[in-house]
């Protein structure tokens, strides 16, 4: 029974050591610049006429081009 109790003593204590020591220091990430993407619409994917009576709220709202 005692060897049972200075086990869990001993494992609880190593769980407290774990949980309220310092962490590392750490460095900040270096992430490099990201790349400028510039994308060129080809023609609009819908060729059929609208299927409501709905205004776009802008030009070219319902015809988006493909890549």
């Amino acid at each position: 029974m005692k060897k049972k109790i200075i086990i869990g003593i001993t494992v609880l204590s190593g769980f407290l050591y774990l949980a309220c020591r310092k962490p590392a220091e750490q460095k900040p990430l270096q992430t490099p610049e990201p790349e400028e993407i510039k994308l060129e619409l080809g023609d609009p994917v819908e060729t059929l006429p609208a299927n409501t009576n709905y205004k776009p709220a802008f030009t070219g709202q319902t015809r988006v081009g493909s890549l």
